[in-house]
Order: structure tokens, then C-alpha cells, then sequence
């Protein structure tokens, strides 16, 4: 298969593996100080650079509206997965109360503390 970045456009696969790299390059080097709108500034520089390069063709960079399993594939998926995860917790958090076990983890005393774990997350 050749997408609008593949083997067919050399030029276009090289300009996307220099801004992949640029992007990612940026990123460690603002590590230190980097926060979550930066990152999702760079994030979407990334994705218009590469609409660009594949003049719009959003299955050239797998972004379809239909998925490749089909939508009730994925929403029995993610039932079953959510079932576990949620079935997990329980038992697990079952089993730490009967054992009394303290984790030391504090709750947040009021929205603002939230958003602030939120937005350096």
C-alpha cells in the first residue's frame, strides 16, 4: 500500500521524519519548563504539517471515521476491557479495605488544588 507519505513521495516521507524529529527534539528540550499547552501546541503543529504534506488525505495518517475492526468490534472492546479494569479495582480495593491497608493517599481539599494537578500532569 502507498499513502500520500510513502514510498511514493520521498520528499514528503523525508519532510515528515525531519518534522517528527524536530518536534521531538523540541519537546526534550523544553522539558524542564514544557507544559501541557505547549505540548499540545507542538502536537498540532505536527498533525497540520502532515495534512499539508498529504494535501488533506486523512487515511494517509490514519485518521478514518470508520475503524478497521468496525464500530460494534470496538464498542464490545471496550466494554469487556472497562468490565475488567472496573471489576479489578473493586477487588483490589476490596481487599486492601478487609486488609486495612493505608496507602497514604490524601484526597484534594477543594477544586482549585485539582485543577492545578490536572494542568501539570
Amino acid at each position: 500500500m502507498r499513502t500520500e507519505l510513502g514510498i511514493s513521495n520521498r520528499g514528503g516521507a523525508a519532510a515528515a521524519s525531519a518534522a517528527a524529529f524536530a518536534i521531538i527534539v523540541i519537546d526534550l528540550w523544553l522539558a524542564p519548563t514544557i507544559t501541557a499547552f505547549t505540548r499540545l501546541t507542538l502536537s498540532c503543529a505536527a498533525l497540520s504539517l502532515y495534512a499539508l504534506l498529504t494535501r488533506g488525505n486523512w487515511p494517509a495518517l490514519g485518521l478514518t471515521l470508520h475503524p478497521a475492526g468496525g464500530w460494534v468490534w470496538w464498542l464490545k472492546a471496550t466494554l469487556v476491557i472497562g468490565t475488567g479494569v472496573g471489576v479489578f479495582i473493586l477487588l483490589a480495593s476490596g481487599v486492601l479495605w478487609v486488609a486495612r491497608v493505608d496507602l497514604g493517599i490524601r484526597g484534594f481539599t477543594d477544586i482549585s488544588e485539582f485543577r492545578r494537578f490536572v494542568w501539570r500532569a
